[in-house]
């Protein structure tokens, strides 16, 4: 196994620096490459007989909010996996001109869609510990994926910048792992936003 070095280049000013990450950014696919085929060599009858597989993401959709439980390590990675595909699908669908809001919105339902819970539980305070950590996740997700400024996500999911530096903080390493595992580490950038 060949250990390579990579150098990091270093950046004279903030605006060089956004550059670099706006190239970054570009180089994300907006379309993600279809899921690998099922193994042909497999005898039919065993494919056959295989149960359906359980989706490891329970369905939360009609919980009230205090009744959402936090998800498992690997139901809440799968969640955000998810989360991301369908958002990077629905956004490639949309005409170019949409603004940040509309892309907000998309990825705000993705997010609701893909950890199975209502829409108000992303949108909506809360102190319950499973609806916070995907309001969390959400603000995280909003912040690496659509905009790169905290106050215009902070506004749109009604906290301040603070809390979007929170968010960041607390689950930002693990969606950078999520994505660069999603994204080979030459199209995703850590820390690069449009």
């Amino acid at each position: 196994m060949s250990l390579s070095w990579v150098s990091t280049p270093e950046f004279s000013s903030a605006a060089e620096l956004a550059r670099h990450y706006a190239a970054v950014r570009a180089r994300l696919p907006r379309v993600i490459p279809p899921a690998p085929r099922p193994n042909p060599f497999l005898p039919k009858p065993v494919i056959i007989l295989l149960p359906p597989p359980a989706d490891i993401v329970p369905d939360q959709r009609r919980e009230p909010r205090e009744r959402v439980v936090r998800l498992s390590s690997e139901a809440e990675q799968t969640a955000i996996r998810r989360a991301i595909t369908a958002y990077f699908e629905t956004a490639a669908d949309t005409p170019p001109g949409y603004g940040m809001k509309v892309r907000l919105k998309l990825l705000q339902a993705a997010i609701a869609s893909a950890f199975k819970v209502g829409r108000d539980i992303v949108l909506e305070k809360s102190r319950w510990s499973g609806s916070c950590r995907i309001r969390l996740i959400s603000i995280c997700l909003a912040h690496r994926l659509v905009s790169d400024s905290p106050n215009a996500v902070g506004l749109a999911f009604g906290v301040d910048h603070s809390c979007v530096w929170n968010a960041r903080r607390r689950v930002g390493a693990m969606i950078e792992d999520i994505l660069v595992e999603m994204y080979d580490g030459a199209s995703c950038s850590l820390g690069g936003r449009e």
